[in-house]
């Protein structure tokens, strides 16, 4: 053998195995880093009718189109409902569970008591009736209705509100009321595609939605109940 000259040893099975795993791991989290940055880029990551989500069920445009909107200030609450101290602002809790607001009305009353406008746009896809709903029926002065034709464009609306005022309805299907709440007021609605992106785009929508934002020139998107 040539003085000077060196012997070259060839990687171990272990020590190639051992590569190979490295390797993978990397091309595993390069491609799940991937992933999560296309669904945050889009907002998929969040809660149907979120203010954060973009994709068509989403209500980021509407967020986005009310915090450009001279004279209005738009923000999103991640706290707790009893630590929100705002007043004369409308709130909106949008896809917020019938069976939650049923369960526990009190933090919804005392925003409205403070001044806000509470704008609950309210979601029930269970078949049976909501657990407490005769309570707040009886609290609140409303009947909530549902159709047991899962294929109705609305299979959960209004079917008697004395006492509210109407904003909207399909035929005898009552879809949005209004009625004040000492300083404030409660805007029920019984679903949230016409906060949505997709609704948004169309325009053919806004003139509820700003019906329902009323004289409020500050807009609170609630992402906490989410």
């Amino acid at each position: 053998r040539a003085r000077g000259s060196r012997r070259v040893t060839a990687p171990s099975p272990n020590a190639r195995a051992g590569f190979l795993i490295v390797l993978l791991a990397a091309l595993f989290t390069y491609g799940l880093i991937h992933v999560f940055s296309v669904r945050f880029a889009t907002g998929e990551v969040y809660p149907e009718y979120s203010s954060l989500r973009a994709s068509p069920n989403g209500a980021k445009l509407l967020y986005d189109s009310l915090s450009r909107t001279p004279g209005v200030t738009v923000s999103r609450n991640y706290s707790p409902l009893e630590y929100i101290e705002e007043t004369n602002a409308a709130i909106f809790f949008l896809m917020l569970d019938l069976g939650e607001l049923a369960a526990g009305p009190e933090p919804y009353e005392r925003l409205a008591n403070r001044g806000n406008r509470v704008v609950a746009a309210l979601d029930w896809r269970g078949k049976d009736k909501p657990r407490h709903i005769e309570e707040i029926e009886k609290r609140w002065n409303v009947k909530f209705g549902f159709d047991s034709d899962e294929r109705a464009a609305h299979p959960f609306y209004f079917a008697g509100a004395p006492g509210w005022s109407v904003l909207n309805h399909d035929g005898a299907k009552i879809l949005a009321i209004e009625r004040d709440f000492q300083k404030g007021s409660v805007v029920l609605l019984s679903g949230s595609r016409d906060f949505s992106n997709h609704a948004t785009v169309k325009f053919d929508r806004l003139g509820l939605i700003s019906t329902v934002i009323g004289a409020s020139i500050r807009v609170i998107f609630d992402e906490q109940h989410f």
